[in-house]
């Protein structure tokens, strides 16, 4: 079969862009899918363009395809972009279901993994209405707040993580910032529980950002709340991270500080997207508002074994990627 190599180019070329500089390494001894849509398990949209990296797709698309499960039986085939022997470009069809997502190569090798499809929901101001809820246990402003998600069966377990924060004293002229942690579970209907206390941030934060990793946004096999940023006591900004590993969907560990942000941020807000966490905006460590975007990769540390060559990862280490960009 003859080689599509200008395709195989450009792909490579999108997803060398994508990764930020990090390098692809050497070729994996056999096929496989590695990721899809940067996450080993991902949760994916009907009608969305994702990317499945990987090795041994081959070249060119024909006769390889990539099919979804479909809703009722059977499978259906997904539209694809773009094709080359790491990455494929495609669509979600929109009659795509959970289950296994199959990838046959151009030389009729079958590999497989699973993937979660939600509908895609169409947001209508006019249907939105606010009702109250489990009140906050304080009453801070500048709380870092993200979420948790994880399917299970057919349904979403929603986790709310709220990390420190600043609240008054002696009236509203001084603000002090807070370290506490807290956790709660959305339910069905947007219902909050109860919020409990499980860790406090190695120092007080104010108006950091905060993002959850998983399986099922990112390349790490486990869960990691990233606190990001931030003031601190003296309302000066900073560039630290942190991290907790949880060990269950309601226990989490100790919080480490791991590679900081370029720059000192303050007021920022994180979001996780195809695993990377994107921090935009905020002030300076001077108050003055910023423009810059950084990226960095949810991964796993590769440690060294006695023998100089790279140990398996442990999710005990997950880390932020090698360099904030």
């Amino acid at each position: 079969m003859a080689r599509t190599h200008s395709a195989s180019v450009t792909l490579a070329t999108l997803v060398a862009a994508l990764a930020c500089g990090e390098a692809a390494g050497p070729s994996p001894s056999a096929p496989r899918i590695d990721y899809v849509d940067g996450a080993i398990e991902p949760l994916l949209v009907t009608g969305a363009s994702i990317v499945i990296e990987g090795f041994g797709f081959g070249d060119g698309q024909a006769p390889g395809s990539v099919r979804f499960p479909r809703l009722g039986s059977g499978t259906t085939p997904a539209a694809v972009a773009a094709w080359s022997d790491r990455a494929i470009r495609l669509s979600v069809p929109d009659s795509a279901a959970s289950g296994t997502l199959t990838v046959t190569s151009d030389g009729g090798r079958t590999l497989t993994t699973t993937v979660h499809v939600l509908p895609r929901v169409t947001f209508d101001p006019i249907a939105l209405t606010w009702q109250a809820r489990t009140a906050f246990p304080r009453a801070p402003v500048g709380v870092a707040l993200t979420t948790g998600t994880e399917p299970v069966g057919s349904a979403l377990t929603i986790r709310l993580y709220a990390a420190g924060g600043a609240e008054p004293l002696g009236g509203d002229s001084v603000m002090v910032p807070d370290s506490a942690v807290f956790f709660a579970r959305a339910v069905s209907g947007g219902v909050i529980g109860s919020w409990s206390r499980p860790r406090d941030l190695p120092a007080p934060r104010a108006f950091a950002a905060a993002a959850f990793g998983n399986r099922y946004n990112s390349r790490f096999d486990g869960r990691a709340l990233y606190v990001i940023g931030g003031a601190d006591s003296s309302g000066r900004a900073r560039a630290t991270v942190f991290q907790s590993l949880a060990t269950s969907d309601t226990t989490m560990g100790g919080f480490v500080a791991i590679e900081p942000l370029p720059a000192p941020r303050a007021g920022a807000i994180a979001v996780v997207r195809r695993g990377r966490i994107y921090v935009m905006g905020g002030a300076d460590s001077l108050g003055r508002p910023q423009s810059n975007v950084f990226v960095g990769r949810i991964g796993v540390s590769m440690g060294t074994s006695t023998a100089g060559t790279p140990s398996r990862p442990s999710p005990s280490r997950a880390r932020m990627a090698v360099v904030w960009c």
